[in-house]
């Protein structure tokens, strides 16, 4: 038996305790968006060009998604606590390398050493609060803990800058430790406490079984090739040898991932959970949420800036909103989920996302700040219903034995989503742009005044698409309603 079977629960003080520890965690993996802020300065202190730089988010979105499940896995395998001890440590050590990183090659090593520490955070993180919480219980824990998350995005965004202004681009990195510290200290107070200790004591861990290194190596090369694939495609084409390579290494390493995982006895991830509806459906309506609701976060900056003519402040107020909203129903949606069926509240949820992408595909070149505002809001809303809700299915879903596996596939759905959304429709929005510029130029519009009307037609066209893909996701979460209690 692994440590979080047959796990009696905590006491209500120490449940807290282990939510507000978890929840940190979240928050500071959030503040890594404030990286994209200061990779301009990063840039012009290495002397990097703008090909060069995206490697620093590349290295770190690669290592934390490629070893997401094998981080929850070994959570399952070696003890979640260990595992989360461990990525906070990790993480502690890798703020304070890239601060004083010396050259950009190293500040690459060390954002590799940080993407391993984020993968053992965010994929152990979400199964301890699933075991230290009763079912009927976890939803609104796990909702405070995705609010805290979702909190992190939020001050990224508007403290990002400024710290960078005021103090430097390593400021990003030192700002965090603080945190992190927290996060340390409140684990090693709960390590200490006898009543804590002894809900452990019941747990052995399975270190007479070897851990599946060959399955969660097969998964990270198969998880790399395909996102640095995709990265390179966008910037060398679709066509390039390499590009073609990678993408057929990806598809090579999926191929021997699954064959290694149907022989080992104790697998990076246990291929029969994708016999459980409430985990399956959980999954992929994940990836397609966040793959059609990603694109407000890389197309949406451009309409506000080059079709409203607004500045930075406002498109700070309209992503803070949204972010602010995701952090409020992440809260309702998990105190909601322990009370209603929690996969009806992951239909609705999806659906939402999908009613307000189709409703950002209706603004056009005379939207005010608040038509812009609501339908963003709306998504942001049920992002956090579904984020908390969806987490809640699944917990209520699996094996204990698995949560942490089940919470790492989670964190590699939304990522892989996250990747794809960029991929696929920045491609999908410029190939339309330049299809309707030159029809509206062919008819007789200076390219000029073709920029506006061609851009506004390629994002209305690419938010609709993104919202049929949301709304796939929506038709998904209905395969788990079949099956009330999954085991």
């Amino acid at each position: 038996m692994s440590e979080s079977v047959s796990d009696p629960p905590a006491s209500r003080k120490l449940q807290w305790l282990i939510s507000v520890c978890v929840g940190l965690g979240l928050f500071v993996g959030a503040l890594d968006t404030t990286v994209n802020v200061a990779l301009p300065t990063i840039a012009r202190e290495f002397g990097i060009d703008v090909g060069a730089i995206q490697w620093i988010i590349i290295a770190f979105v690669t290592t934390s998604t490629g070893l997401s499940v094998s981080m929850g896995s070994a959570g399952d395998r070696f003890g979640l606590w260990r595992l989360f001890g461990l990525g906070l440590l990790v993480q502690a050590l890798s703020m304070v390398l890239i601060g004083f990183a010396p050259n950009f090659e190293t500040l690459i090593v060390f954002r590799v050493l940080q993407g391993i520490g984020a993968a053992a955070i965010m994929s152990v993180g979400p199964a301890l609060i699933g075991l230290s919480f009763t079912r009927g219980e976890r939803g609104r824990a796990l909702g405070v803990a995705t609010a805290a998350q979702a909190i992190g995005g939020v001050l990224a965004g508007f403290g990002g800058g400024m710290l960078v202004d005021i103090f430097g681009w390593s400021a990003i990195f030192f700002g965090r430790l603080p945190f992190i510290a927290l996060a340390l200290l409140l684990m090693a107070f709960l390590l200490r406490d006898r009543s804590f200790n002894q809900s452990r004591e019941s747990k052995s861990v399975l270190f007479r079984r070897s851990f599946d290194l060959w399955g969660a190596t097969a998964m990270f090369i198969a998880v790399a090739c395909l996102l640095i694939g995709l990265n390179l495609a966008r910037s060398i084409g679709l066509n390039s040898l390499v590009v073609g390579s990678l993408l057929l290494g990806a598809i090579v390493s999926t191929v021997v991932f699954i064959r290694i995982e149907r022989s080992v006895e104790w697998p990076v991830l246990d291929l029969t959970l994708f016999r459980i509806r409430g985990f399956t459906s959980v999954l992929l309506t994940f990836a397609l949420s966040w793959l059609g609701a990603f694109t407000i976060w890389f197309i949406f900056p451009f309409y506000i800036a080059d079709v409203l003519e607004r500045g930075a402040s406002s498109l700070g107020f309209l992503l803070g909103t949204l972010g602010l909203c995701t952090a409020i129903f992440a809260s309702v949606g998990g105190w909601m989920a322990d009370r209603v069926r929690p996969d009806w509240l992951v239909t609705v949820a999806a659906v939402v996302v999908s009613v307000a992408l189709l409703w950002v595909s209706k603004l056009g070149a005379d939207a005010s700040i608040i038509d812009v505002l609501i339908p963003l809001a709306l998504a942001g809303s049920g992002q956090g219903a579904l984020q908390a809700a969806g987490r809640t299915r699944v917990f209520n879903s699996v094996p204990q034995s698995q949560f942490g596996a089940a919470s790492g596939a989670l964190n590699l759905g939304r990522s892989m989503g996250i990747v794809m959304s960029v991929a696929v429709f920045s491609s999908l929005f410029l190939a339309r742009e330049d299809t309707y510029s030159i029809q509206l130029i062919s008819a007789g519009m200076n390219m000029a005044n073709a920029e506006v009307p061609a851009f506004v037609e390629a994002f209305q066209y690419t938010f609709k698409l993104a919202s049929l893909v949301a709304l796939l996701g929506g038709v998904t979460s209905l395969f788990a309603w079949e099956s009330r209690n999954d085991h």
